[in-house]
Order: C-alpha cells, then sequence, then structure tokens
C-alpha cells in the first residue's frame, strides 16, 4: 500500500505488479494499459 507521499512506490510479492506515481507496471517494467482512478468527491 502507499502512504499518500509524492513518489511513494511498491509491490506485490504474489503478483506480477509494481505501483509508482506514475501508474502500474509488470515488474519486467511493462505498463498496465490501465487509467488511474480518482475519488470525486
Amino acid at each position: 500500500m502507499g502512504g499518500g507521499i509524492a513518489g511513494d512506490h511498491g509491490g506485490y510479492s504474489d503478483i506480477d505488479m509494481l505501483f509508482t506515481p506514475v501508474g502500474y507496471t509488470r515488474k519486467d517494467g511493462t505498463p498496465y494499459d490501465a487509467k488511474r482512478m480518482t475519488a470525486d468527491i
């Protein structure tokens, strides 16, 4: 999980996914074709 800090990143040990401030990638760096979702309150 991210901590809401600019530049925060992380990953999952059991699936092929990393997350960064610019989006989601596979562990080899290939981007996932997904749009970032935001909460519109």
